[in-house]
């Protein structure tokens, strides 16, 4: 494979720039991504009182010799599945238009993507899976030294969880391309694996460095937000609108939603950048092609 470098400063610049030069887009993105999010979010709290408890009881009256107290949360996975995989799908798609120059197109962004599902569902899994090796075998290896990790309060259990975490995806970054090359040319789950490390190859610690101001990207407006947040609870004019749920939905929108949107863009934009001065355009025999792809997995099931 050819091989190609890459800016950090550019593709941070360029994240800015496309945000901001495509308002049309991103502010019915963002509606409809808070509209699903809401969504789910009702769907959860529901499933988590009557309506899982409901669900169970019909169930075990239908079928009263299996046990389904696992149903509500398979149906739970299942919605989150949903929610995730068509805005990672539509991003993605949104993103590389931009990259491209093109003129995004959200609804064909959200939808006739079905081919495309299967493989990423089982590619998001083996990569959350290799994520969460590194804080197991940190808590695993802790243990048996005598330490535990999570004795500590609650606050600092999770903290030290999520920098676990963090470090797991940076130890993977090599990885991160995976869905960008399942979305746009429909790469198997282990081709993709494989063709991503490629990728990266040669550019492993500017890749390593981007990844670092990714998450600074995204993590530095989330702390401002979440201090603002707590010093205005802590306020007299929260017990003003304490009772008033449609000024503290508005007010977490502000304060939480828009800046999580506009930072997560920002690093998405960069980060599909980057893929795109490494990757290169794909020639027409590397794009996934559904006919083909039906074709194939006919004669395969026959």
């Amino acid at each position: 494979m050819e091989s190609r470098d890459f800016s950090i400063k550019e593709a941070f610049r360029f994240g800015v720039r496309g945000l901001t030069a495509h308002p049309n887009i991103f502010i019915p993105l963002f509606l409809i991504i808070s509209f699903l999010t809401t969504i789910l979010l009702v769907f959860f709290n529901y499933m988590s009182h009557a309506g899982g408890w409901g669900l169970v009881i019909q169930l075990r009256g239908m079928f009263p010799s299996v046990s389904w107290r696992w149903a509500p949360y398979l149906l739970e996975f299942a919605a989150f599945i949903i929610y995730s995989v068509s805005i990672q799908i539509a991003m993605t798609k949104i993103f590389l238009d931009i990259v491209d120059k093109k003129e995004p197109s959200i609804g064909d962004s959200f939808f006739g993507n079905s081919h495309l599902w299967p493989r990423l569902i089982m590619a998001n899994i083996l990569f959350a899976l290799m994520v969460s090796l590194f804080p197991a075998l940190s808590y695993f290896t802790a243990k048996m030294a005598g330490i535990d990790l999570f004795s500590q309060s609650p606050d600092y259990s999770r903290q030290l969880y999520i920098v676990a975490m963090i470090f797991s995806v940076l130890l993977l970054y090599g990885f991160l391309f995976y869905h960008c090359l399942m979305i746009e040319r429909g790469c198997p789950v282990i081709n993709a694996f494989k063709e991503s490390l490629k990728i990266a190859h040669d550019n492993q610690r500017k890749i390593f460095l981007l990844g670092i101001v990714m998450i600074l990207i995204i993590a530095i407006p989330q702390l401002i937000t979440s201090l603002s947040l707590r010093a205005w609870k802590a306020s007299e004019a929260y017990a003003t609108y304490r009772h008033n749920l449609a000024a503290q939905y508005f007010i977490v929108v502000f304060l939480q939603k828009i800046p999580a949107f506009v930072s997560g863009s920002i690093a998405g934009l960069s980060f599909t950048y980057t893929y795109r001065q490494l990757a290169g355009k794909p020639k027409d025999d590397d794009v996934f092609n559904v006919e083909r792809y039906l074709k194939e997995e006919g004669q395969n099931g026959g």
